[in-house]
């Protein structure tokens, strides 16, 4: 099944990210092949973050050693760059999120993107990405513009700025039935989003 997936992404994008099917699929429109999760597989268990968070507050106070924190395999090192950082060591990101100037090309510089790093003398400065196939290009742009409406939805308490966001999504098969999920959360959380 994933072959014949990422095959056809491939046909469709002229290129792949190496992240796998499912991490792929939060970013591309619907596909039949693909088992959606209603969970997300990708950052651990509500038990997982509690010991994460136990482990950084051990840290904090002393009572652990701070490379100890480096066992959990991921691509996100958030540490590791804080480390960096007050040292001044240098130290390679393979991705970090940081405003675009430039490094991801068709996206406003104003947005967040993601995208390999450096960081020298204490300070963080991205890779640019030399070339996206255009198809590739498009739905970074798209993704992008949908984040952008978010923001500014949650920022503003515009409604409208939300469905917007939702209509742009290229992940969402049916308008109406985001729609309906998007005033079933702003009810749903009404005591914690005064603005809506």
């Amino acid at each position: 099944m994933e072959a014949k997936v990422l095959q056809g992404w491939l046909d469709d994008y002229g290129a792949l990210a190496m992240s796998g099917v499912y991490h792929q699929a939060e970013y591309l429109p619907h596909h039949p092949l693909v088992s959606y999760s209603s969970h997300s597989p990708y950052h651990g268990s509500p038990e997982e973050r509690r010991r994460r968070w136990q482990e950084l507050e051990e840290v904090i106070n002393g009572q652990k050693p701070l490379d100890q924190l480096n066992l959990l395999e991921s691509w996100e090192h958030p540490i590791d760059l804080a480390v960096a950082l007050w040292r001044g060591d240098s130290l390679y990101m393979p991705i970090i999120n940081l405003p675009n100037r430039g490094y991801l090309p068709g996206v406003p510089d104003t947005r967040i993107v993601e995208v390999p790093a450096q960081v020298r003398n204490k300070t963080v400065q991205g890779v640019p990405v030399e070339y996206l196939p255009p198809h590739v290009a498009a739905v970074c742009r798209q993704v992008s513009d949908v984040h952008d409406l978010v923001a500014e939805g949650a920022a503003t308490g515009s409604r409208e700025k939300l469905a917007d966001a939702i209509r742009c999504d290229i992940t969402i098969p049916d308008e109406n039935k985001g729609l309906l999920a998007l005033d079933g959360f702003l009810k749903m959380h009404k005591d914690i989003l005064p603005r809506f």
